[in-house]
This record gives structure tokens, sequence and C-alpha cells, in this order.
């Protein structure tokens, strides 16, 4: 069954896993175009890493990276079941956290769309039910 909290969406400012926002990303592609400024000094102005302002910059060389690592087998899922499982706990309680503090809102369209979730989950259960007693 779905959980009303997974449909509910963070901002980029509050979502803790996102390390370069929007803003940045801008403000790297400026900086190089507009001012010229060299990608070392760009990636001390905005604090992130030379690496991660070469990969906003010229994103093919962030696709050539992915393909190398995927050619020595270094792209493999870094997370398990289990490791995935604590993950999605601990978001679910990052976004519950921001709920509570009234940060973030459940809309009426989340609700929505949560209550038909539920009416199609429980068309595919009867339609299950159905079949097995077909058979």
């Amino acid at each position: 069954m779905p959980s009303l909290i997974d449909l509910v969406t963070i901002p980029a400012q509050l979502d803790g896993r996102r390390k370069i926002t929007d803003a940045q990303k801008e403000q790297v592609k400026y900086l190089h175009r507009i001012e010229g400024k060299s990608i070392h000094s760009i990636a001390k102005t905005v604090g992130i890493s030379k690496r991660s302002v070469q990969f906003i910059l010229f994103p093919e060389r962030l696709k050539v990276v992915q393909a190398r690592a995927i050619e020595v087998k270094r792209w493999e899922a870094h997370n398990g079941a289990a490791e995935r499982r604590l993950v999605t706990r601990k978001h679910r309680a990052k976004k519950q956290q921001l709920i509570t503090a009234g940060l973030v809102k459940i809309t009426p369209d989340i609700l929505t769309k949560y209550q038909s979730k539920l009416k199609i989950n429980a068309i595919n259960n009867q339609k299950a039910r159905q079949r097995k007693h077909v058979v």
C-alpha cells in the first residue's frame, strides 16, 4: 500500500540529500561564462569541488566518467535491500519531521493522489482475489 508521506515532496532547500542546488549550478555557469573565472576559483567561491564544477560546465565529462566506471565494474548498486530500507525509513522520518514542524504541507492535491492510489490498489486486490477464485 502506498504511503501518504511518499507523495510529499521536500523543497530543494530543505532536502539534505541534495548537495548542489539549482541556484549553485546557475552561479557556476554565470561565473564561468560571464565573468570568465577559473574552475578552481569557482569551486572556492561556491563551496563545491572542482570536479563538481567540471561536471556542471561540461556534462559530457560526467558521461565519460560513468561509462568508464561501468567498464571497470565500479558502477554497481551500492545499497542492498536492507540498506535501501534503512535509507527510505530515514527519509520518511525526515519528511514527517518537516510536516510536524510546519515547513512542508500536505496539500489537497496530494490527498487526492493518495486517495486515487488507494482506490487503484483496492481494485487491483479485488481483481487478484477474483482470479484466485476462478482458477
